[in-house]
């Protein structure tokens, strides 16, 4: 009953007759205390769910603060009772969402609204950080002034952080599909390259070989056929890349690499800028993939000049020797395997642009870049390939200062091979007979058609598979030898092997592929294969290949 009532009552009372007024007296106190008794156990009641709630609630006054806050609000703030009513609301809110909580809240103040819901941190003592949706309601008095604030407060920080690793965990997934989609694309294009290099280095070889030592154009085809064997170094980075080849590690001078590529790094940056390249005496030699290396160097370069844009400057390779010891490594963006020892270190650095912080913590994401919408792996390719060589990568950037990467690798006392492409030899006379040679790509088959006839055999083609057993077939008297390509459209190379050796058991078959030895050759039982052939390959390769097998199947017979 609340004190109005009280008052009414007391002032009935007083107004009735004194003869009546003892037996009225007397009711009117039992109905007082009944109802008394009844708003104190309602309280009781009110205070046990107030306490019980597993929603943290609050009541606090505008000018008293806290007037009542109940178990659950405690344990989210782990505090006592005691200790949390020593708090403000201020106190405990994240700085970063105190400016729209107290925009909110200053609205109901003013009348604008009779409440608020957000989400929000709140700090803990311990400098842990709660999530937690509040929801906060005013309570007015009877002249419409504010009375009190009731706020529910409940704890979301596992929902937030199950969504926040499920939002990691889609990102990564998007990251491995678009890798697994540019590993495809890389496998593709380096098939159909790897084609056009065997023209290539095929017609280039035919022609060195039957031009006069003292020809002066053989050193322009020499240049040619050494520009093409660096393009098959990048197809078989490819073909690594999509999971269908292998990487070649052996000793490299890092020296030698670089200046081996300073032509080809000079006509691919921008035309204002200069490149300077120092490296020390005592760089050690490093264990690595050629070719990698020269993708690091490469795109680094490539990075570098963009950097300069129209405006010019330096770009300067440089290398040296360090000694990293854990800290170091620990400093560095190294790959778990990268262990202290003395490291090679290529340095490339620009006086350009140079990158805000931000933009420093995405650089080594797929397609990033700074400057237009991104069009390849780029630095991810770069810290990928670093962290396969157990090495290590850092960067230092300034805006309008430019921008330094060093590349650390780990050395190694092995002496490195040499980078130089042999020349091309004569071909050598093959051993008679008619091969078989198949490949659907038409530039392929014509080439092989001609080197074999130039080393003195005859010679059949197919185009695929079909035919490919169609005319075995018609000359299976006559044919003594058969190069297959494995990857063909209809039936695949490993079927047309099986139906020809179903015709011919003792039939030497030479398998022809851009992908790894080692995978294709995995493919086929021991002693099915005459021999393997690499594309791209060089005339002499072919015919050499097919004289052994020839050769092999002669001694087995």
């Amino acid at each position: 009953m609340n004190p109005s009532t009280r008052r009414q009552l007391r002032a009935l009372l007083e107004s009735v007759p004194s003869g009546d007024q003892d037996r009225l007296r007397e009711g009117v106190e039992r109905l007082l205390q009944a109802t008394s008794d009844s708003a104190r156990k309602s309280e009781e009641r009110l205070r046990r769910y107030f306490d019980l709630s597993l929603i943290g609630m609050a009541i606090t006054s505008p000018d008293k603060g806290w007037l009542e806050v109940n178990d659950k609000l405690c344990e989210i703030f782990q505090l006592s009772r005691e200790e949390l009513i020593q708090k403000t609301w201020a106190e405990l809110t994240h700085p970063d969402d105190l400016e729209a909580d107290v925009a909110e809240f200053d609205k109901v103040l003013g009348g604008q609204q009779e409440g608020y819901s957000m989400d929000k941190r709140f700090v803990l003592a311990d400098g842990e950080i709660v999530h937690a949706s509040i929801d906060v309601r005013v309570l007015r008095d009877e002249m419409g002034e504010v009375d009190v604030f009731v706020a529910l407060v409940h704890d979301i920080t596992d929902r937030v952080r199950a969504e926040t690793e499920r939002h990691a965990l889609e990102v990564q997934l998007l990251k491995t599909q678009k890798l697994e989609s540019l590993g495809v694309l890389a496998g593709g294009i380096a098939h159909d390259f790897n084609n056009l290099l065997v023209g290539l280095m095929g017609n280039t070889g035919l022609a060195l070989a039957t031009m006069s030592p003292d020809d002066p154009a053989r050193e322009y085809l020499h240049g040619i056929d050494v520009a093409a064997a660096r393009a098959a170094d990048l197809c078989s980075q490819m073909l690594a890349y999509s999971g269908k080849g292998h990487f070649v590690v052996e000793p490299v001078y890092l020296g030698a690499l670089v200046d081996e590529m300073v032509h080809l790094i000079e006509a691919g940056i921008t035309k204002n800028a200069s490149i300077r390249i120092d490296f020390a005496d005592d760089l050690p030699v490093v264990e690595a993939d050629a070719t990698q290396i020269r993708q690091i160097v490469m795109n680094l370069i490539t990075n570098a000049s963009e950097a300069l844009d129209e405006a010019g400057g330096t770009i300067t390779i440089t290398g040296r020797k360090v000694v990293c010891d854990h800290e170091d490594l620990r400093a560095l963006d190294a790959s778990g395997e990268a262990t202290p020892g003395t490291f090679a270190v290529i340095e490339v650095s620009d006086d350009g642009c140079g990158m805000a912080p931000d933009a420093l913590e995405q650089i080594y994401e797929p397609f990033f870049s700074t400057k237009f919408t991104g069009r390849g792996l780029g630095l991810a390719a770069v810290l990928g390939i670093v962290r396969g060589h157990r090495g290590a990568i850092s960067v230092r950037s300034e805006l309008g200062r430019g921008t330094t990467f060093r590349v650390y690798l780990p050395g190694t006392t092995e002496l490195p091979a040499t980078l130089a492409t042999p020349e091309p030899t004569a071909i050598e006379s093959g051993q008679g007979g008619a091969v078989l040679f198949v490949d659907d790509n038409p530039l392929v088959r014509n080439l092989g058609r001609t080197i074999l006839r130039t080393a003195g055999y005859s010679t059949v083609v197919a185009s695929d598979g079909a035919e490919a057993i169609e005319r075995f077939r018609a000359g299976i008297d006559r044919i003594s030898c058969v190069v297959l390509d494995l990857t063909m459209p209809g039936m695949s190379g490993h079927e047309v092997h099986t139906a020809l050796r179903q015709m011919r058991t003792n039939l030497p078959i030479v398998i022809s592929s851009g992908y790894d030895e080692s995978d294709v050759v995995g493919e086929f039982v021991d002693g099915e294969l005459a021999g393997f052939l690499q594309k791209p390959y060089r005339p002499q390769d072919l015919i050499s290949t097919v004289n052994a097998a020839l050769a092999g199947a002669r001694h087995n017979g």
